[in-house]
């Protein structure tokens, strides 16, 4: 649906002088970058050493604190542009008679801690509605309860996109298929929770690296994703032995730097046949996450996420970072 902004973008790149493209185009990429979907495909053995069984209960309220920051930095590493955005969640846990838990999560702009009362937010649609994940009765992720009432909140936006004449009929119609499937919306709705969760009912091995097998999105190819290794670990950090972190990290290698210089190319010039006369350059996608649990409460206290793209030394940076603010039993 950014499909307009973007060629807005690109016609205005073509005509920036050069020492200025730079600065554009990772412009251009923030907006891509904020919907980089990520799944674990396999991961390493274990030695049951520490099961992480959330100590949820019935009727209990978690509220969060969601920051989003977004950062580019030039070749020296110096920040050249940087937005933070903030608002809470709401999450209400029940137990279903089918032996299931469904975690109900709603957004807003603003939290009165105090008072524990929260106000709704007007300003975007999709944070007023309701989120209902479903969990087994050992904490796996079932899958959205919901994820029919959120396919007719996206494919109603999407028609108010091509209406407006910001999409095509072709994109109109191909991401109103795709909302038909309910991976395609978890992805678009839920994907940073099911991150966010997807270390619950889990035993692991502290202090063991494990070799995990991950794909992460190309952000010049619309679906496709690199399949890459990368490592997790969970440990003890330092003297604090409440509290278990676990760190996980993956990038793409040497042997992708031909096909995302091609894929970047071809992303310039969105399907046109004008000739780039620039070197190709040398691109690296990253993505690293940090979960701490918290041993004596017995539940998740702060989940970070970061994806990056750099570009010939010149960063692109998305961070999600959710903070427990307070339970209500």
């Amino acid at each position: 649906m950014k499909l307009c902004i973007f060629a807005t973008l690109f016609h205005t790149f073509m005509r920036t002088q050069k020492q200025n493209k730079l600065i554009l185009f990772v412009l251009i990429l923030l907006m891509g970058i904020m919907t980089l979907p990520f799944s674990v495909l396999s991961q390493g053995e274990h030695t049951t050493l520490y099961k992480f069984k959330p100590n949820w209960k019935d009727g209990m309220e978690m509220v969060w604190f969601h920051k989003v920051t977004n950062m580019n930095t030039n070749e020296r590493d110096m920040p050249i542009y940087m937005t933070i955005d903030s608002l809470y969640s709401v999450m209400n846990f029940s137990y279903s008679d089918s032996n299931t838990w469904i975690v109900s999560i709603r957004h807003f702009m603003k939290y009165d801690v105090p008072s524990k009362t929260a106000y709704l937010a007007t300003v975007e649609t999709l944070k007023n509605a309701p989120i209902l994940l479903e969990f087994d009765s050992s904490f796996n992720y079932i899958g959205l309860q919901n994820w029919e009432q959120w396919r007719d909140t996206l494919q109603k936006n999407l028609r108010i996109e091509f209406e407006k004449k910001k999409i095509a009929l072709k994109t109109y119609s191909e991401y109103r298929q795709l909302y038909e499937q309910p991976e395609e919306v978890e992805n678009v709705v839920v994907n940073y929770y099911i991150q966010m969760f997807s270390i619950f009912g889990r035993s692991v091995n502290l202090g063991v690296l494990n070799p995990m097998v991950a794909e992460i999105k190309n952000p010049f190819k619309e679906r496709e994703w690199l399949t890459k290794s990368g490592d997790e670990a969970f440990f003890s950090y330092g003297d604090n032995t409440n509290e278990i972190v676990r760190t996980f990290s993956a990038k793409s290698d040497k042997e992708d730097f031909q096909t995302l210089a091609e894929d970047y190319f071809n992303y310039l010039r969105q399907g046109s046949d004008i000739e780039i006369s620039i070197p190709p350059p040398r691109i690296i996608l990253e993505r690293d996450e940090i979960h701490t649990y918290d041993i004596k409460m017995n539940n998740l206290k702060e989940y970070r996420m970061e994806s990056s793209v750099n570009i010939n030394g010149a960063k692109t940076l998305l961070e999600y970072r959710f903070i427990l603010l307070n339970i209500r039993q």
